[in-house]
């Protein structure tokens, strides 16, 4: 009967390691999501800065042509 209690001891214990264990890898892969969303939304808020000055540096140069323009119209005037 102990030897038998013993044995059954064992079984809880190795199966509470494997729900540890798996529980321990859920926490990873959460881990490991959470991370993978905020570099996503990391590169995400990059692209979104970079083409905010893509826009910037085009509005400028549509400017600096509008301003060449004008000057040459009055140079001609």
């Amino acid at each position: 009967a102990a030897e038998a209690a013993a044995v059954a001891t064992a079984a809880r214990r190795r199966g509470g390691e494997e729900e540890w264990n798996e529980e321990e890898g859920k926490k990873r892969i959460c881990v490991g999501l959470a991370a993978a969303l905020a570099a996503t939304a990391e590169a995400g808020g990059l692209a979104s800065a970079a083409y905010g000055e893509l826009v910037v540096e085009m509005e400028e140069r549509e400017r600096a042509r509008e301003m060449a323009g004008r000057d040459e119209e009055q140079n001609q005037n």
